[in-house]
C-alpha cells in the first residue's frame, strides 16, 4: 500500500494536524500518525480474505493512501461518495487506536474530513445505516453521545450521518 502524501499540498498537512489536534491530551498509542495509520490500513485491508479488494476501496486523490479501509457496506459507499465530491479535500478512516474515552468504554469515530466550501472546515463523522437510535444498541448510542460532547467541547463539528451529502452539512 502506498502513502499518497504530497508535501506540496498544504491542505494535507492541515488535515493531518487537525485530526491529531482533535485528540490532543488523550493518551496515544502511536507517535507517528502516518506510519501507524498505514499499518492499520494494511492490516484492516487484509484480514479475513487476504485480498485488499474485499475490505478496502481504491481511492482517487482525496486520501493519504491508495486504499480506504471500511468495516461495512455503509462505510464503503460513504467513502466512494466522499472520494467523488468536489468540496472534499481530504478524508481518512480513523484508525482503531484513535479513541475518545467515555464512561461506557472507548469510542472510535469513523471518519475525519477536510472540506472547503466558503471556508475550510474540519469534520468528524460517524456513519450508520440509520439515524434511528432505536435501531442501535444502547451502549453504542451512549458512546456516540459522549463523542459528540467531546468534539463540541473541542469546537469540532461532529455528527452521525448515513451518507456523504449529510456529512458536508454542518450541525
Amino acid at each position: 500500500m502506498k502513502l499518497k502524501f504530497d508535501a506540496n499540498l498544504p491542505y494535507q498537512h492541515d488535515a493531518v494536524k487537525a485530526v491529531v489536534d482533535i485528540f490532543e491530551g488523550q493518551p496515544g498509542a502511536q507517535t507517528d500518525y502516518a506510519s501507524g495509520l498505514q499499518a492499520d490500513i494494511e492490516r484492516d485491508c487484509q484480514i479475513k480474505f487476504g485480498r485488499i479488494e474485499k475490505t478496502a476501496l481504491q481511492s482517487k486523490d482525496k486520501t493519504l493512501f491508495d486504499y480506504i479501509p471500511y468495516d461495512s457496506e455503509v462505510e464503503r459507499e460513504f467513502a466512494r461518495q466522499l472520494d467523488g465530491m468536489e468540496d472534499v479535500r481530504l478524508f481518512v478512516k480513523l484508525p482503531r487506536w484513535f479513541v475518545v474515552k467515555t464512561p461506557i468504554g472507548d469510542y472510535n469515530p469513523d471518519w475525519a474530513i477536510v472540506a472547503e466550501q466558503d471556508n475550510k472546515v474540519y469534520l468528524v463523522r460517524e456513519t450508520k445505516s440509520s439515524l434511528d437510535d432505536a435501531k442501535r444498541r444502547s451502549s453504542e448510542n451512549q458512546k456516540i453521545k459522549c463523542g459528540k460532547k467531546h468534539f463540541q467541547t473541542l469546537g469540532v463539528d461532529f455528527k452521525t450521518v448515513t451518507n456523504a451529502a449529510e456529512a458536508l452539512t454542518t450541525v
